[in-house]
C-alpha cells in the first residue's frame, strides 16, 4: 500500500505583516528588526512603527540577517554589507544569463 504524505502551510507571498507579526513569525525581537530598519536591509510601508507593513519577502532577508549576525558573528553594519553585496551578485548572475540567452539564440555565421 502505499503511503500517503499530506503538507499544509499557509502562502504568504501576498501577505503584509505587522512589526510584532514579523518578529514572531522570524522569531526575533522589534530592536533587532529596527536596526536593519535604520541600516536599509529592510523597508517597510508606513510612516512609524506602528503603521508599518512587511512583505513577505523580508522574512527570507531576515532570516539570512540571523544567521549572519548569531552564526557568523557579523555585526549589523556588516549584515547590511553582506546583503547588499549578495543582491549585487544576484542581479549581476541574472544578467549573465539573459547575456548568454542573447549569444545562445544570435544566428552564428
Amino acid at each position: 500500500m502505499a503511503k500517503t504524505t499530506i503538507i499544509t502551510g499557509v502562502i504568504i507571498d501576498d501577505q503584509n505583516f505587522s512589526l510584532e507579526e514579523l518578529c514572531r513569525t522570524c522569531n526575533t525581537d522589534q530592536t533587532f528588526v529596527i536596526e536593519l530598519i535604520e541600516h536599509e536591509v529592510i523597508t517597510p510601508k508606513g510612516d512609524t512603527a506602528q503603521d508599518w507593513q512587511f512583505q513577505a519577502n523580508h522574512i527570507s532577508r531576515i532570516e539570512k540577517a540571523l544567521s549572519f549576525y548569531h552564526d557568523l558573528g557579523i555585526n549589523i553594519p556588516g549584515v547590511s554589507l553582506a546583503l547588499e553585496l549578495i543582491d549585487k551578485i544576484n542581479e549581476h548572475e541574472h544578467t549573465i544569463r539573459q547575456l548568454q540567452q542573447v549569444y545562445e539564440n544570435t544566428p552564428k555565421k
